[in-house]
């Protein structure tokens, strides 16, 4: 008869081990569950920044973030997030359907109003709209003129003691209110940075 091997009882230390084995493993799950919570954390932080305008650098628009300069004039405030969605949904109307939208103020006075719609057909009604109100009369903007600038068709009117430039560029309508002296820098700068 052939003698069957006995299996060697496992000494203790190995047990414990193994124990620790488990051990090892929870500790890296638990450490990388906290990191987990601490980058939703902070994330959750600069998203509430960003969108009450304290970290323009996190405002998004399809281009990138909000220009730091625009013809040579710095940037010097920001209304970004709901903010910004109120601000300009009051000024285009509740039926405009906004998907995005900033405001930055510039050195000399100029402003960009970016309102990103939900689509370029509703950005094109949003233009013509405001394009039909001016030319129909309007106490705040006169002289209404349309002209093409690197092919698109921009619309310019005085008002507030300047000139305010506005055009649609895709599913985005932009509105300028351009620095004095500066109007064509201005424009084409931001022509080539809002996209």
């Amino acid at each position: 008869m052939v003698k069957a091997e006995q299996a060697e009882p496992l000494p203790v230390d190995s047990i414990a081990r193994g124990g620790e084995g488990k051990r090892t493993v929870i500790k890296a799950v638990a450490t990388g569950l906290q990191f987990l919570a601490t980058v939703v954390i902070i994330y959750s932080i600069l998203w509430i920044l960003s969108e009450k305008g304290v970290l323009p650098a996190l405002s998004r628009n399809s281009s990138g973030a909000i220009p730091q300069s625009i013809g040579g004039y710095e940037l010097q405030r920001t209304v970004t997030g709901q903010k910004a969605i109120d601000d300009l949904t009051a000024m285009h109307g509740k039926d405009v359907e906004l998907s995005e939208g900033w405001i930055g103020y510039y050195e000399g006075d100029a402003i960009v109003w970016y309102t990103g719609i939900v689509d370029q057909g509703k950005a094109a009604e949003l233009i013509a709209r405001m394009t039909a109100k001016i030319a129909a009369g309007n106490a705040t903007f006169t002289n209404l003129r349309e002209f093409e600038y690197a092919g698109i068709t921009v619309y310019s009117v005085v008002g507030q003691n300047q000139l305010h430039l506005y055009y649609q560029v895709g599913s985005k309508a932009i509105w300028l209110a351009a620095p004095h002296g500066s109007e064509e820098e201005f424009l084409k700068d931001a022509m080539r940075l809002l996209k």
